[in-house]
């Protein structure tokens, strides 16, 4: 009774922070659109659907983020950026016959396109944004930035040869943020004064290749995904000042899409377009700052990330000298599962992976299971929770 009730609360922690999309819902996620009027996420798929569950467009509820409520097809070949304006869903997309980059308008409640803008110049356009009062519509197409008018249904360009991928309005100091998308060192963050159409440089990190979604909370952070090396989620402040570094989010395989805060609900909402999933985290138990990424303090066992998690989870864990390092899984009655670490490292941070199989290679019974970490005479040990 009382591994049954443990059990219980655990799930209820678990799934209240963070869910575990399953892969067979989605084709590569790209984009993420917070519905209040419906209370739905709408999640975008770039791929051509290949099954019923795999649309243009999947919605899941808050509350039931490892459901697929609702599925849209055959508007389009692809869907990436994706914004929501009143009852309006605006979508960056290469039309059903795949010769043409258009923008379109999903009426929510019939949940059928009224209206196509084409985008004659148009290389695979990506993200979009819109003004505060819906009057213009900003499109990427990680080149250039477009303007749409909504009244005329017309477009300019608004800025050329920006490398342009992920797009923020910023109505509070009238201006556009957007990503540099190109692959080379030194990318940056700038943003466009829609007043002056001035542009200025807003960050340049070292690091940065391939950046592409942007977003923002209600305390003015902005949070940016890199798909390149080191593939991660940064957090900065309101002035670019102050960055952060969200530990868990270190796959290289991940393919970090187009970020998005659901400011209502104070979720962070992460497509992993490679891992075709989708995260729905708390993001403020996940702030580490770059100061923290040398060598550790102590020997440390994170709690593995997603959680609970299908197909796969991160174990992150540091060390603080050389040794023999044995990170075992085991299920609840202590039977040995498999091991992930049985090596000697040196001092540093680590992650390890796990897919839910077994030693000899097949998937395991959803439920819980214990992971230890042993190194020497110290052993620390977590739970953590496979969804099949």
């Amino acid at each position: 009774m009382r591994l049954k009730r443990s059990f219980f609360l655990l799930m209820s922690t678990i799934l209240f922070l963070s869910s575990s999309l399953f892969s067979q819902a989605y084709n590569l996620p790209e984009s993420v659109a917070y519905d209040g009027i419906n209370d739905l996420y709408w999640i975008s798929n770039t791929g051509t659907p290949t099954a019923a569950n795999e649309g243009n467009l999947n919605t899941v509820k808050p509350d039931d983020t490892a459901n697929i409520v609702d599925t849209i097809s055959g508007i389009a070949s692809s869907i990436r950026g994706i914004a929501r304006y009143e009852s309006a869903l605006i979508a960056a997309t290469t039309n059903v016959s795949g010769n043409a980059e258009v923008v379109i308008f999903i009426e929510l409640t019939t949940k059928t396109v009224y209206k196509e803008i084409t985008i004659t110049e148009g290389d695979f356009i990506n993200d979009v944004a819109i003004s505060s009062d819906g009057s213009k519509i900003y499109v990427s197409d990680n080149n250039n930035i477009y303007e749409i008018d909504v009244n005329t249904s017309t477009y300019t360009v608004l800025l050329a040869n920006a490398g342009a991928n992920g797009l923020l309005y910023d109505g509070t100091n009238n201006r556009l943020i957007f990503t540099d998308d190109r692959q080379i060192n030194d990318s940056a963050i700038s943003a466009i004064d829609l007043n002056t159409k001035n542009v200025t440089t807003l960050i340049t990190n070292t690091n940065f290749q391939w950046l592409d979604g942007l977003t923002v909370d209600q305390h003015g952070n902005f949070y940016v995904t890199c798909w390149s090396d080191p593939n991660s989620i940064y957090k900065y402040d309101p002035t670019f000042t102050t960055v952060n570094k969200l530990p868990y989010f270190n796959d290289n395989g991940a393919g970090y899409a187009d970020i998005y805060y659901d400011q209502t609900n104070d979720i962070l909402v992460v497509p992993e377009m490679n891992n075709n999933a989708v995260q729905f985290v708390q993001p403020n138990n996940l702030v580490k700052t770059e100061k923290e990424e040398g060598l550790p303090t102590g020997i440390q066992l994170n709690q593995n990330f997603p959680n609970p998690f299908n197909p796969s989870t991160t174990i992150n864990y540091e060390i603080i000298s050389e040794g023999l390092v044995n990170i075992t899984v085991y299920d609840l009655l202590g039977s040995e599962v498999v091991r992930l670490v049985n090596q000697v490292e040196q001092p540093g941070n680590r992650s390890v992976r796990w897919d839910g199989r077994d030693q000899q290679g097949n998937i395991v019974n959803g439920g819980v299971y214990v992971y230890r970490l042993t190194i020497g005479n110290h052993t620390e040990t977590k739970k953590m929770v496979f969804l099949k």
